[in-house]
């Protein structure tokens, strides 16, 4: 089955950075969760329509959004991504990027069932490991 989950999760993402953000909303488990680095100023996780709103406005903060994957593994429940985010600000045209770890949850149907964000790549294989 990991495969099969890789296949989704890099379709979604290459969607993402084509500009096709309706993909990855139309990926999300209704009972979607998002869970983020501790030390991201926004408080979570967040969960269903908390988790659209987030990512609607976070979205909308940046003029260019790409998601560049340097590393794929999987586990029987999780893919698990190391990559980076390269960003440019809406308002004051600042390129950034951010290196990060990316965990999917996937649930029977392929959707996303959860998704941890952490910016150390040892803890999102913890988490990796902890889920199965």
């Amino acid at each position: 089955m990991e495969p099969e989950r890789e296949d989704k999760v890099m379709a979604v993402l290459s969607a993402w950075n084509r500009g096709d953000f309706d993909a990855f909303f139309d990926w999300l488990a209704e009972d979607v969760e998002f869970v983020m680095d501790p030390s991201w100023p926004e408080r979570g996780p967040l969960r269903g329509e908390e988790v659209v709103g987030f990512m609607r406005g976070w979205i909308d903060s940046w003029d260019r959004l790409e998601l560049i994957v340097h590393e794929v593994e999987s586990t029987d429940a999780t893919v698990v991504m190391r990559c980076t985010w390269k960003v440019r600000g809406h308002a004051s045209g600042a390129d950034v990027t951010h290196d990060l770890s990316l965990v999917y949850e996937l649930d029977d149907e392929l959707r996303l069932r959860r998704l941890h964000a952490l910016f150390d790549h040892e803890r999102a294989l913890e988490v990796a490991r902890a889920v199965g």
